[in-house]
């Protein structure tokens, strides 16, 4: 039988609750309003406007991210698949309005920043960013940069740095190494 909750474990950026949820094959990604865990479909009532991330009691108030493997998202009523793989987010990509049921295909990993689960931090979850760093790539980062660095592992001065982390660039600019394919949030 799916398992319907996963697996989830939560950590900090910045003051604000992220969500790692693990997910293995045949498991259902059900609704990501953390109210509703135990039924097999979510919907999308409005689409996230992301200059605009303000709580207002929307079930899909949520920032997520895929860094590993593979999920398929399923629209109930057109039957569209959605094949997610690692470095989708709609962050990049507008949701539409319907609603869907979600299925690990391969064993998987998505990182979450949930409204609901923030408000005690603000009403307003930041205006945060993708970041992707390809194995063997570089990055300026200039001096201010926070990173939460969901996924890979990152080489600054000599020093490495692996996902489920949050970097802070303080003193001065630093060149970031991706030592494996990266995946992340900058935050403000």
């Amino acid at each position: 039988m799916p398992n319907k909750d996963a697996r989830n474990i939560f950590c900090r950026a910045f003051g604000y609750i992220i969500t790692k949820t693990l997910y293995e094959p045949g498991d259902i990604a059900v609704n990501r309003d953390c109210k509703f865990f135990n039924i097999d479909e979510y919907e999308i009532k409005s689409p996230l406007v992301i200059d605009k991330l303000h709580y207002n009691g929307n079930d899909n108030c949520i920032i997520w991210l895929n860094t590993k493997g593979h999920m398929q998202i399923v629209n109930k009523e057109t039957n569209e698949i959605e094949d997610r793989f690692p470095g989708a987010s709609n962050l990049l990509k507008q949701e539409k309005i319907g609603k869907y049921v979600g299925y690990c295909i391969e064993p998987a990993t998505v990182f979450s920043i949930w409204f609901e689960m923030n408000l005690e931090q603000s009403p307003i979850i930041p205006n945060v960013k993708y970041f992707k760093l390809n194995k063997g790539e570089i990055y300026n980062a200039p001096l201010g940069t926070k990173l939460f660095l969901a996924e890979g592992i990152i080489d600054i001065d000599g020093q490495s740095f692996q996902g489920n982390r949050q970097i802070r660039v303080s003193t001065e600019p630093k060149t970031f190494l991706g030592l494996t394919d990266c995946y992340g949030l900058f935050f403000p």
